[in-house]
């Protein structure tokens, strides 16, 4: 279990250097930790690498030593959820890296059981957006080759006329399919703009919709049931970025 091995620093400077761990105010006279004066820091080594190279959690700042034994306790049952040695290393240093993060922003751990429920899934361990998670994607099918190119076309063709601009900017983990609904109905909007626009008097506006096709209400309609079903029934109302995007 991790506690720290916490000491205290300060930034009281003598000949123009900083004393940190050596300036004699954050003791007191009988040796014990000055409470008033500095602040709590802690050290713990991380399982190394396939290099062999030490890693360690160093982080300050701590108001107290019972705050730095908590975050580091806290941070230690995270840093565990990967399997040891070089199976869990990457998984690991994305851990520490938001670990790290969390402390500098002053912000709260992730949820032990969330992450652990990510690892466990093999979804990403980060929220990410939607359009994040679509690039990530693509570049793979495009890495992997194991769609043909044509249907990747469709795929993003489907991306930047249909849902990318509903969809883009949602974290995966605020998909529901409430937000799946938001994406038809913007279909539809679009439809009715386009077909407002070819029965216009005016010819310029006319030709600017001459071009691209609407899908209609029957195509539409088979959209959405196919859309839905990919919905497993424990996620009713989720989609999970584990499964293929459902389009």
């Amino acid at each position: 279990m991790m506690t720290g091995n916490g000491y205290k620093r300060c930034k009281c400077r003598q000949d123009g250097r900083e004393l940190g761990a050596r300036c004699p105010k954050l003791r007191r006279a009988n040796g014990s930790w000055n409470p008033h004066h500095g602040t709590w820091h802690g050290k713990e080594e991380v399982p190394a690498g396939p290099d062999g190279k030490r890693i360690y959690l160093r982080l300050g700042g701590f108001a107290t030593e019972t705050e730095l034994v908590a975050f580091y306790e806290a941070a230690g049952r995270l840093l565990d959820i990967p399997e040891p040695g070089p199976e869990g290393h990457e998984a690991r240093m994305e851990i520490l890296s938001m670990v790290k993060a969390a402390h500098r922003k002053r912000a709260p751990l992730p949820a032990h059981e969330e992450l652990q429920r990510k690892f466990q899934a093999g979804q990403p361990l980060r929220s990410i957006t939607f359009g994040e998670y679509w690039n990530r994607w693509v570049e793979r099918r495009r890495q992997l080759k194991d769609i043909r190119k044509s249907s990747l076309i469709v795929y993003l063709c489907h991306h930047d006329v249909h849902f990318g601009e509903i969809l883009d900017h949602v974290r995966l983990d605020r998909i529901f399919v409430s937000t799946v609904e938001r994406v038809f109905t913007r279909i539809d909007e679009k439809n009715a703009e386009i077909l407002a626009a070819r029965r216009s008097e005016d010819p310029d506006v006319r030709k600017s919709v001459r071009g691209p096709g609407s899908p209609g209400p029957r195509q539409n309609s088979e959209y959405r049931p196919r859309s839905e079903s990919c919905w497993p029934p424990s996620c009713a109302n989720t989609w999970s970025p584990s499964m293929p995007p459902p389009w």
